[in-house]
């Protein structure tokens, strides 16, 4: 067994956390437009389901408006459908050209709920790096009891597992304290 691998898979597996952390944050309003709100919709067009980023310019003119412009203009009430279908909780205003989907502001009460909701979401993701670092110390456990590795090495090994932990978990705090600011700044 090779404590390099371990440590490697071990960060790795860490990694794929957080970008899964990244992307969930994304989703979440912050009461400002956001093209990460509807760029992964998926839209019934041309006898397929396709993702709204796909079929149309997803633009930002304010901070409270997200604007689309399809394409293809024979396929704007396609679009239009798919949006209300997503139940993303804003209304589109279709013009022809354009659909416009004002965001309305948020409450004071709805920003705390969705600030919890961020805080929760780093929580489950820490606990799965935790576990992360859980599995590699059994591996080097097994690894230390078949005489494949010293005791010291098991021990060094561990120790830099834990400073792997810590480097995870720092981010995961400092993106979910960046995600509560945005959410409860107004």
């Amino acid at each position: 067994m090779d404590i390099d691998e371990v440590l490697l898979d071990a960060e790795s597996k860490m990694d794929d956390g957080v970008s899964v952390l990244e992307q969930k944050l994304k989703l979440v309003r912050t009461g400002r437009a956001n093209p990460a709100l509807v760029e992964h919709l998926e839209i019934q067009a041309y006898g397929d389901t396709v993702r709204l980023n796909q079929v149309a310019q997803i633009g930002i003119p304010e901070a409270r408006l997200i604007v689309v412009k399809p394409f293809d203009p024979s396929i704007i009430n396609d679009i239009e459908k798919g949006i209300q279908a997503s139940n993303i909780g804003l209304t589109p205003q279709n013009d022809g050209q354009f659909i416009r989907l004002p965001v309305p502001g948020l409450t004071e009460e709805r920003r705390k709920q969705i600030a919890q909701d961020v805080k929760e979401t780093g929580e489950q993701i820490k606990v799965s790096i935790r576990n992360i670092r859980r599995d590699a110390n059994k591996e080097i456990d097994t690894a230390e009891k078949n005489k494949e590795i010293s005791e010291d090495a098991a021990f060094s090994a561990k120790e830099d597992i834990q400073e792997l932990l810590k480097t995870y978990e720092t981010k995961i705090e400092e993106m979910v304290s960046r995600k509560t600011e945005e959410v409860t700044t107004v």
